[in-house]
């Protein structure tokens, strides 16, 4: 999913760091801000299975991520 996010951003030629500025963010087209948040939400969805995954690495491995 993280790839997704990235990769909306390439294709639409927005760099990652430029979604703090509000003057960048307004030269998207409605089409790219569409991408962009639809790759943002399939990786929200996904916070469940990211947060087991965290759980199994420390329970499992002994590695606590952060």
């Amino acid at each position: 999913m993280t790839q997704a996010v990235v990769t909306a951003h390439t294709e639409v030629g927005f760099k990652l760091e430029d979604m703090d500025s509000k003057s960048k963010r307004e030269g998207l087209s409605a089409g790219d801000i569409e991408s962009i948040n639809a790759a943002y939400k399939a990786f929200n969805d996904t916070v469940d299975q990211r947060k087991a995954v965290v759980a199994d690495a420390d329970k499992t491995c002994d590695i606590t991520l952060k």
